[in-house]
């Protein structure tokens, strides 16, 4: 019986080696697939995440309006990253009082989550320029994450456009 190495070892050592490459190292190709070049409906399918919904057609959020969202006193919670307010609300235990995350809650995290911090300076400041590429890809990450998760209620912006109603931050509570 042999010791050494024969030519089936080599050939099963060169099958993993090329799956290892396959599966964990190789990047996905950037090239459209065959069924996108030839129009076919499945490049047409429903999104796959919330984070692939368009969400032009939702409500415009300020940063003003946005903090009522704060799942205090039963509110929704509603998390700002990239222009985009999702509902996390059905993640109160991360983000609603007490979670980890609760500074997030009702406000714009889109540099928060390119610093990967919780600090308050970093929230509300949807302006993402100056933040390295490690930076963004930490806020693109965060943000599909939260797009996996939660689904997509409105847009943020600066001032609203004129056929927006008023948000329910105007309310008043009773003593």
């Amino acid at each position: 019986m042999a010791t050494g190495f024969g030519l089936d070892d080599i050939i099963v050592l060169a099958l993993a080696a090329a799956a290892i490459w396959y599966f964990f190292i190789r990047k996905p190709s950037s090239k459209p697939s065959a069924a996108e070049e030839a129009g076919s409906s499945e490049s047409n399918s429903a999104p796959r995440s919330y984070a692939e919904i368009p969400c032009s057609n939702l409500r415009e959020f300020t940063l003003e309006e946005l903090r009522y969202y704060d799942g205090k006193e039963g509110r929704p919670i509603y998390i700002a990253i990239c222009n985009r307010v999702v509902d996390a609300s059905s993640g109160a235990h991360l983000y609603g009082p007490g979670g980890q995350y609760e500074n997030f809650a009702g406000r714009d995290i889109s540099r928060a989550a390119g610093k990967f911090s919780t600090e308050l300076k970093y929230l509300d400041d949807p302006d993402i320029s100056g933040l390295s590429s490690a930076e963004i890809d930490s806020m693109r990450t965060f943000y599909n994450m939260l797009g996996s998760k939660y689904p997509p209620v409105g847009r943020l912006v600066k001032t609203k456009s004129k056929d927006q109603v008023a948000a329910p931050a105007a309310q008043t509570k009773s003593d």
